[in-house]
């Protein structure tokens, strides 16, 4: 709908007295509650003030009555959606794909940023082509070069889980809602020399043959320098409890005394837990103490709460010892997106060696939940049935998506 004049806002007064009431709208998944108060504001809070939401309850109430024209604001430049302003490089697949039937399918694309030198990305965004059926993307590094070997007639190969590439790392990863990632000009993602890119759609098809997708990426590179090397970690999903404790938690639906990811047919309220103890070492890398830039949560249809904290195991003077750094209570799969913390990088909330991520989802797996109720519409179901951790679109996640900061070894 059409909100950019007042004779088009009039029309739909009831329905933003009540989408704001609700905190619906505008869209933003990240709210403090009793259980969780976060430390740091976030940049680009879209929330409304009470004030601001009881004022178009107000405007509503009286008729919608049109404001002084005079004391208008000029009108604003809208963009159909949120892009890497001036990238560098732009690319898209040679052959695109079109999903068809009703099963879901991970394809991965080969993409060349033609880089000759190392160097470090201060933007990245994705550009759905057919969002219809574009679930979610990632957008890996291939420095080995090795993808081209995986590509078949198509232009792309079948890579459900992972690209199946070693040495790879995550630069970006997108679903509905998520906007391209800014680092500014303090940090950057490390893109080897020579390195390729791998670009994973997942595609949800509804039954009928769409067009083809043909999505792209977006890349800015950094001027100079930064100051950080960045990276992006994704943390979670975990199947099992490992011997130190971490992954996944025992939980109150666990059957026969097994530690099991399962959420109950017709369940609500049902809640997962994991932890995450960062280790002093990934292989040859030492771990550092991280700055915390940005986080986000993912889930599928039958999520409704996530929450992160994190545990220090020796929190430094004034920082406390358990912090929560986001929890969405209003979870909505069509409107996610990364939370960055309105901090200089000094202040930023960090973690270290030692210290624990815990997750925590909760579940509604009825039919009250109305994204269950449409999942299963568009698979031509009718009831909801016992949902386990996966990659499908049926299946379920918890999964912290978090972007990491440290002085640049390169500097």
């Amino acid at each position: 709908m059409p909100l950019t004049n007042y004779d088009s806002a009039k029309l739909f007064a009831p329905s933003i007295a009540r989408a704001t009431a609700a905190r619906t709208m505008p869209p933003w998944g990240a709210f403090s509650s009793d259980e969780c108060q976060v430390q740091h504001a976030f940049k680009d809070d879209q929330r409304l003030s009470t004030d601001e939401i009881a004022m178009l309850a107000k405007w509503n109430e009286l008729g919608a009555p049109k404001g002084d024209a005079a004391a208008a604001p000029a009108p604003r430049t809208m963009f159909d959606a949120p892009i890497v302003r001036d990238p560098t490089v732009s690319m898209t697949p040679e052959k695109g794909w079109a999903p068809t039937g009703r099963q879901d399918q991970y394809r991965c694309f080969v993409l060349d940023p033609k880089v000759g030198i190392p160097t470090f990305v201060q933007s990245v965004g994705f550009r759905p082509g057919n969002p219809a059926v574009v679930h979610h993307a990632i957008v890996f590094t291939d420095p080995g070069r090795d993808s081209p070997k995986k590509v078949d007639e198509s232009g792309s190969y079948e890579c459900f889980g992972s690209p199946g590439l070693d040495d790879t790392q995550i630069l970006y990863a997108w679903a509905p809602g998520v906007e391209p990632t800014d680092l500014g000009t303090q940090f950057g993602y490390y893109v080897p020399a020579n390195a390729l890119l791998v670009l994973q759609i997942h595609y949800h098809p509804y039954g009928e043959p769409g067009a083809p997708d043909l999505s792209s990426v977006d890349l800015k590179f950094s001027e100079n320098l930064p100051a950080y090397a960045a990276f992006l970690g994704l943390i979670g999903n975990f199947h099992r409890t490992d011997r130190d404790g971490n992954g996944l938690l025992a939980g109150d639906d666990d059957t026969d005394g097994k530690v099991e990811f399962r959420i109950p047919a017709n369940k609500t309220g049902h809640v997962e837990r994991m932890k995450y103890t960062l280790p002093d070492r990934f292989g040859d890398f030492v771990v550092p103490e991280f700055r915390l830039l940005t986080v986000g949560a993912h889930m599928h249809y039958v999520g409704r709460d996530m929450m992160m904290e994190i545990e220090r195991q020796a929190p430094s003077a004034g920082q406390p010892g358990k912090e929560c750094i986001l929890q969405t209570p209003q979870w909505n799969f069509n409107w996610q997106r990364a939370y960055t913390f309105d901090e200089p990088v000094e202040r930023a909330p960090t973690i270290k060696p030692g210290d624990t991520l815990h997750l925590r989802c909760t579940y509604d797996n009825t039919m009250q939940n109305p994204f269950v109720a449409k999942a299963l519409g568009e698979q031509a179901l009718t009831e909801p049935h016992d949902v386990f951790l996966g990659e499908s679109t049926l299946d379920e996640m918890c999964l912290g998506a978090l972007v990491l900061a440290f002085p640049n070894p390169l500097k």
